[in-house]
């Protein structure tokens, strides 16, 4: 089969035009989950993709679907691309943008080429990946492997008191319809190292095989609470 390429330009043009949203003057981006510039982050890509033809769906936390199919293939689970949009306060332009906009471009690219695919592809949008604002973080994807449930979403609040109840609400502001049903095979992200071995062995791609993991703990003490410098060992 003949390579086929994307365009580089393109996909860097999109990248730029989401890094505007939220822009930090150092360079940086600035999207919390479920904030106004998530949103309008997330609206410019349901832009995008409406004038592709695809077929968008939003889920109960605001995952966001975006199918490539045709009538052959509608009935197949779909190869899904993706990643997030939201950021760390001090964000990077590339860190979870980077995979949603190359999920697009492959789809704009099997477009302009017309080609007839066997499978559906599909971009996929994590709502609140960082979870700087709303914890857990992954929580997108954690909703949709039914690992938490919304009724514990909804009770959530961020450090100014904000319920994740009213803010989901905002999410009607995208106009999708929430009858999304799950028909997947696999999932690929594309997403920058955020490290520097790539750098120094001078590789410009690798593929993850193990990633770091992650516990989280309630620990209970019990007893008085001192000073930790003026308290001798024995009262301790």
């Amino acid at each position: 089969m003949k390579q086929i390429y994307i365009n580089k330009s393109r996909l860097l043009s999109s990248i730029y035009e989401i890094a505007k949203i939220g822009k930090l003057p150092n360079g940086g981006c600035r999207r919390l989950a479920f904030s106004k510039n998530d949103i309008l982050a997330k609206k410019k890509i349901i832009e995008w993709c409406k004038l592709l033809g695809l077929i968008l769906n939003i889920d109960s936390i605001g995952n966001i679907f975006a199918r490539l199919e045709n009538n052959k293939n509608c009935k197949k689970k779909s190869i899904a691309i993706g990643s997030h949009l939201d950021t760390q306060p001090h964000g990077g332009k590339f860190d979870g943008a980077y995979g949603v906009l190359a999920g697009l471009e492959v789809i704009r690219t099997i477009k302009e080429r017309k080609i007839i695919l066997e499978k559906p592809v599909e971009l996929i949008i994590w709502s609140n990946e960082e979870g700087c604002r709303y914890t857990p973080p992954l929580m997108g994807s954690l909703f949709f492997t039914n690992i938490i449930k919304l009724k514990d979403i909804k009770k959530l609040k961020d450090s100014d008191g904000i319920k994740m109840e009213d803010e989901l609400k905002f999410l009607y502001e995208l106009g999708l319809k929430k009858i999304y049903k799950k028909n997947l095979e696999c999932f690929i992200e594309l997403h920058i190292e955020q490290g520097p071995i790539l750098e120094n062995i001078k590789k410009s791609i690798g593929i993850v095989i193990g990633a770091q993991g992650s516990r989280g703990f309630d620990i209970e003490f019990n007893g008085e609470d001192s000073h930790s410098g003026t308290t001798p060992m024995i009262n301790r």
